[in-house]
């Protein structure tokens, strides 16, 4: 199969990391935020079907690298670019783009590791003050005196 095949499944890679890396940028200032919980969703979704369409062209490309004699993955692609100069390009501009999305991946998972923590330890600090004795509010504004209550479920 000549380079001119793998060149569109490279664009369209290129294409659906740049839109990843575009909704990891959207989700940042929504990490820890309670008032649009919606579009956090939204755009998590977004992201998981991103995540599969990338899968789905990256073995595109892992095939057609294959069908040529080329490993699959990053190597291969090295190995055909230098074979195929005009790949090289498409390939720069994808693996650049892949980079800065697994950059801000890392930066919106360490925003996440640090709302979920501050969360444990509120809930830790609010558990040692049911504990306590000292009144707690519920999510209705009433307030409950220390313990633990549990509910007992028919069944």
């Amino acid at each position: 199969m000549p380079a001119a095949q793998l060149l569109p499944i490279l664009e369209q890679e290129r294409a659906h990391v740049s839109a990843f890396l575009s909704l990891l940028h959207v989700e940042a200032p929504l990490i820890g935020g309670a008032e649009d919980l919606a579009a956090l969703g939204e755009v998590t979704d977004k992201k998981q079907a991103l995540a599969r369409v990338l899968t789905e062209v990256g073995a595109q490309r892992d095939t057609w690298l294959k069908a040529n004699g080329f490993a699959p993955g990053f190597q291969g692609m090295q190995a055909a670019c230098a074979a195929h100069p005009e790949l090289g390009p498409v390939w720069h501009e994808l693996t650049t783009q892949a980079q800065s999305a697994s950059e801000q991946n890392a930066q919106n998972g360490a925003l996440i590791d640090a709302h979920l923590l501050d969360t444990t330890q509120s809930i830790s600090a609010l558990r040692n003050l049911q504990g306590g004795g000292a009144p707690i509010y519920d999510a209705l504004g009433r307030t409950r005196s220390g313990g633990n209550r549990r509910a007992i479920a028919a069944g």
